[in-house]
């Protein structure tokens, strides 16, 4: 019988585990020699080592195991290892700001009936901001299937299988989801997934950074999943990154000032997409972290801006743009746009 192939991550995961054995093996016989001059080697002495390294241990496995419980995601281990080298290293720590939103999601791919209604092609179902934070999306794949991912906030959980898949489905304000899967056949099963919060590790504030150590994607900053917004932003700061160094290649260390060259790009470009991750985000009450300033009246310039999108194709196309990471958000502060916006308020 075939053997499906390790994933990369599982791979990574073994060899991390691995590696923090070997350390914490050589860490103990490092502690026996600096013990032995003033209590000696004796069998209490290797036991009450022994014994204190097994609690520790016994207690990271522990707690490791309830976050991981909660939010099976390999999100808290990112960008860790880093800050812990920099403590080691008795360097200034990057400040960070969170927006706490306890999400977990569960992702499902379903064969789409034959008799399935063919007068739509995607759906969106958005949790309501004071009310459940349940939401869905549905999305036809090749091979006639579709993807079909429930989530949800806080209090509330996403499904781990079938059973509760659909009747997650059923909970939903309009029955159109449960309606269209309730009798297709899944493919494969239910994957899920959790996330915490949102985090973004302000490095391009720091007065100095290591030579010879950079980090990219989330390792700086991750975002809520829901917004789609990760991936699209690691690749800008890949390109921001050929920049700078294009840019250094000439000098005679291109490689002194890299890291406050390159973080500085890289806070630039998250700055739109952390900001549109935040503001739905603490519409939620239950939403952990500092809300942004004037963030009622971001709310209303907000709904008052889609509502003109909706009227004039100029102003959709400009929202899709940002929202797509293509203008930078400040193109809303246009003076002509901020009237027409306003008098949209005033309606």
């Amino acid at each position: 019988m075939s053997r499906r192939p390790e994933a990369p991550g599982a791979v990574a995961l073994g060899v991390a585990v691995f590696l923090s054995g070997a350390a914490l093996l050589g860490i103990e016989i490092v502690a026996s020699r600096v013990l032995a001059p003033s209590f000696g080697s004796s069998l209490y002495v290797w036991g009450s080592l022994i014994g204190v390294v097994l609690s520790g241990l016994a207690i990271g496995y522990w707690a490791g195991g309830v976050l991981s419980d909660r939010f099976p995601t390999p999100y808290l281990l990112t960008g860790t290892l880093t800050l812990d080298a920099l403590k080691s290293m008795g360097a200034t720590l990057p400040g960070e700001t969170s927006i706490g939103v306890d999400l977990t999601y569960a992702t499902a791919v379903y064969d789409i009936p034959d008799d399935a209604s063919r007068d739509w092609l995607g759906l969106f179902h958005f949790p309501s901001a004071r009310g459940s934070g349940r939401g869905a999306l549905m999305l036809p794949l090749e091979g006639n299937k579709w993807i079909v991912t429930a989530g949800a906030r806080h209090d509330e959980q996403a499904p781990a299988d079938e059973a509760a898949f659909l009747a997650f489905a059923k909970q939903l304000r309009t029955p159109t989801l449960h309606n269209a899967i309730q009798h297709a056949k899944p493919h494969g099963r239910i994957l899920r997934y959790g996330f915490p919060e949102s985090l973004f590790r302000h490095y391009e504030r720091l007065p100095d950074f290591p030579r010879g150590l950079l980090l990219i994607g989330d390792a700086i900053c991750r975002f809520n999943p829901v917004h789609g917004q990760g991936m699209s932003v690691a690749a800008m700061e890949a390109a921001a990154l050929r920049r700078v160094l294009a840019q250094r290649a000439t000098e005679r260390d291109p490689l002194d000032g890299l890291a406050p060259a390159f973080f500085t790009e890289a806070a630039a470009i998250i700055e739109t997409p952390w900001a549109m991750a935040a503001i739905p985000d603490f519409l939620h009450p239950k939403t952990r972290g500092e809300r942004p300033p004037n963030f009622a009246q971001t709310i209303r310039f907000g709904l008052a801006l889609t509502k003109l999108a909706a009227r004039d194709p100029a102003v959709h196309k400009l929202t899709s743009e940002v929202a797509h990471l293509l203008k930078p958000r400040s193109v809303y502060l246009d003076p002509e746009l901020v009237q027409r916006v306003t008098a949209q308020t005033n309606e």
